[in-house]
């Protein structure tokens, strides 16, 4: 009985471990599958700001002003009279700034006083005042003269800070359905395929693993089948001897 007791629990103690070692497999599957739409969710995230990011810089409102984008103005640069400090298809960056703080040297955003107020960057050359008033003079860097409008101060739109070279000839180029499809739409559609595609694979890994471990437990089952066999075919053996002993 010591025996029969101690071999019970042994076997108790292995199937406690296979259900074990099922479940950690069955939680890892599942981490992973989980992970997987995490890791989906996040890229979305990610390109629907992208999306949110061009789309606002490339649009212009009623007044033909420029969004504003984390506190900056963006322009498109339409000509070289700047070069070589940027040059036309460069995105530029204005940065709004109170008129008193500006100082020869300064390239600044400002509208022309011409008729019809045209948005320009240029240099500013000279600061001059006349009649209670503040005037700045201006000039592109490869301009030999300056600009024919002096600005008055309530015409500055901002100070520039940095460009982007080239990019505002691609913001334009995306503005176009065929932009807006190829660096919008594709690299979405790409990323949501290639996400659906680890989904369904992880799935299929965890599908088959089930598999496998039915047929590893069929296995067992028949292997415990036979053994059960054995021992009725030995019983049975034994039981004909003590039958043959008792007659003799």
């Amino acid at each position: 009985m010591k025996v029969t007791f101690r071999g019970y629990s042994v076997k108790l103690i292995n199937n406690l471990k296979t259900k074990i070692n099922n479940l950690k497999e069955k939680l890892e599957s599942k981490n992973t599958i989980k992970y997987s739409l995490k890791t989906l969710k996040v890229i979305f995230i990610v390109f629907a700001f992208y999306m949110l990011f061009f789309t606002i810089i490339t649009i212009k409102n009623v007044n033909n002003q420029s969004k504003e984008v984390f506190g900056y103005k963006l322009y498109l640069v339409k000509s070289n009279s700047m070069v070589p400090e940027f040059e036309a298809g460069d995105l530029i960056f204005i940065k709004k700034i109170d008129p008193i703080l500006l100082k020869e040297g300064d390239i600044i955003t400002y509208y022309s006083n011409d008729p019809n107020q045209t948005i320009v960057t240029h240099q500013l050359k000279q600061i001059a005042n006349e009649d209670g008033k503040v005037y700045f003079i201006t000039q592109g860097i490869n301009v030999d003269q300056a600009d024919p409008f002096p600005v008055e101060d309530v015409n500055v739109i901002g100070i520039y800070k940095f460009n982007v070279p080239k990019a505002g000839a691609l913001l334009n180029f995306i503005k176009k359905p065929i932009g807006y499809i190829l660096f919008i739409f594709v690299p979405i559609l790409l990323i949501f395929l290639s996400n659906v595609y680890k989904v369904i694979k992880v799935s299929r890994q965890y599908k088959k693993s089930k598999e496998m471990e039915i047929i590893q437990k069929d296995k067992l089952l028949e292997l415990e089948r036979k053994k059960n066999e054995q021992m009725l075919e030995e019983l049975a053996r034994l039981k004909s001897n003590l039958n043959v002993g008792n007659n003799s």
